[in-house]
């Protein structure tokens, strides 16, 4: 069975399942998710993140305003320029 059809086949599960089921489903994953550290997203340059790299890149991105260490609009845009 492809990931697709595992996919397709838990939305089915989850549509026929009373909200108990719905819920211990949820607690389950979600306790998978957390111990593994599975990705959740990707960069912008395509790499993936985990959970702990999102939260410490806002972290950063915090402690970089906090200093000011930030860019206005202009320089901004000529940045994107360069892409």
């Amino acid at each position: 069975m492809s990931l697709i059809q595992i996919r397709q086949e838990l939305h089915e599960i989850i549509e026929k399942s009373d909200d108990s089921v719905v819920e211990a489903m949820y607690v389950v994953l979600q306790s998978i998710m957390d111990k593994n550290n599975d990705i959740i997203g990707f960069s912008a340059a395509g790499e993936p993140l985990t959970r702990q790299d999102f939260i410490a890149r806002i972290r950063a991105s915090y402690e970089a305003g906090k200093h000011g260490e930030v860019k206005d609009s202009e320089q901004l845009l000529a940045a994107i320029e360069t892409w």
